[in-house]
């Protein structure tokens, strides 16, 4: 069965969706984890 090329455009669209989703996620995590970081390391200063 032959898929039309409307499929690989859907699909490719999808997987560009799916990575800027993926990037987000890596990029807030990296954030949140810096943040965490950084209020341990204010408390341990403080102390």
């Amino acid at each position: 069965m032959a898929y039309e090329g409307g499929q690989t455009a859907v699909s490719g669209l999808l997987a560009f969706v799916a990575l800027v989703l993926a990037m987000i996620n890596v990029v807030g995590g990296f954030a949140v984890t810096n943040r965490m970081l950084n209020m341990i390391a204010g408390k341990n200063r403080r102390a």
